[in-house]
């Protein structure tokens, strides 16, 4: 059985459409500016990759008040990658896997700050009902599609990378047909400053794989990709954009924040992706890298590459887009994918923006 994505939906710092992200992404700007939706005073950096205009009442209406960014960012990315499937009248046959972090914890933070200070303190209940991760599933349910089944995933980072490989193993297993996977991920006051206290924040634009790179740059957005049965997408006459070939899934249990620095175990789960697809490293032509620009990760993922690709590397094109939108967190992993599968679609390879 052979999986296909059959719609893409991207809301990015750099842009609000998956076309119009992908065309500043080619052209190599850069959506990484001042941090301007909270303060946090001394902080290692105060730069981000903002999504500027999201208006969470024009999505959300007279729900506004139970809604966070994240649930507005992944609404959007979600209805638009139905539409390029054509699956916008339909959902009862479409499972939801949603991948992320923070939910609404942008809205939450203040009031439980408050409640911290001040134990007789009540936050109004509409407002903390955004705080639960699976709230945004809860949202896109009501607001994009009436989804057969909707689930969670939360891993950090590879929160909506896994979700993605969760729907691929519901089709491939015979559990659905077509399933609607990614992931959304705010930013927060929590995650920016538990990456400045672990001092992997940059105080400038990140840069990946720079050698003067000095941490990364956190970033908002949600991605979302329509994966269905090739079998099901010839019924419906729906166009793939890309095949969902190989993946494996792995932790190393290293250390709770450091990669294992040798790049053996992330080479071990690439080799284990190419091995289920059937593909040997000649057949790799472009990579779309983790890039954090930390110190610790480019080279492990330089050495992991090695480790996989052996004297194919040199040929292989290799980048990151962690320089125009930033980590965005739980959301990575989809929006990467989608970036990944894009750059297929217009066989062009995306730069690595801040990489001199």
């Amino acid at each position: 059985m052979r999986i296909w994505v059959t719609g893409i939906g991207i809301l990015s710092p750099l842009a609000p459409t998956a076309a119009s992200t992908m065309e500043r992404l080619f052209a190599g700007d850069r959506a990484l500016g001042p941090l301007t939706l909270f303060e946090l005073a001394g902080a290692r950096s105060q730069v981000a990759g903002e999504i500027r205009d999201l208006d969470v009442r024009a999505v959300a209406g007279g729900e506004a008040s139970t809604w966070s960014r994240t649930d507005a960012m992944a609404v959007l990315a979600a209805r638009e990658a139905l539409a390029q499937a054509g699956l916008t009248e339909q959902g009862s046959d479409l499972d939801l896997l949603v991948g992320g972090t923070t939910a609404g914890m942008f809205e939450t933070e203040p009031a439980l700050a408050e409640m911290a200070s001040d134990p007789t303190a009540i936050a109004p209940l509409p407002h903390m009902l955004s705080h639960p991760l699976s709230a945004t599933a809860d949202r896109m349910r009501r607001a994009v599609a009436p989804f057969r089944s909707a689930r969670t995933v939360c891993s950090a980072c590879s929160s909506s990378a896994n979700a993605i490989v969760l729907g691929a193993a519901r089709i491939r297993n015979g559990q659905a047909e077509r399933v609607l996977a990614g992931g959304a991920d705010g930013l927060c006051r929590l995650t920016y400053a538990g990456f400045g206290a672990l001092g992997a924040m940059s105080p400038e634009p990140c840069r990946p794989f720079d050698e003067r790179r000095r941490g990364l740059t956190l970033g908002e957005g949600a991605a979302f990709l329509v994966l269905e049965s090739s079998e099901s997408a010839r019924q419906r006459g729906a166009k793939p954009l890309a095949e969902l070939r190989g993946w494996a899934l792995g932790s190393e249990a290293h250390h709770i924040t450091n990669p294992e620095p040798s790049g053996e175990a992330a080479s071990r789960l690439m080799r284990r992706a190419l091995a289920r697809a059937a593909l040997a490293p000649s057949d790799v032509d472009y990579v779309n890298a983790h890039g954090t620009a930390t110190k610790a990760n480019d080279p492990m993922e330089a050495r992991a590459l090695a480790r996989c690709l052996s004297g194919e590397l040199d040929r292989v094109f290799v980048s990151s887009s962690k320089g125009q939108v930033g980590h965005t967190l739980g959301a990575a992993g989809a929006l990467e994918a989608a970036i990944t599968a894009l750059a297929i679609v217009q066989q062009t390879v995306p730069p690595t923006a801040g990489l001199e």
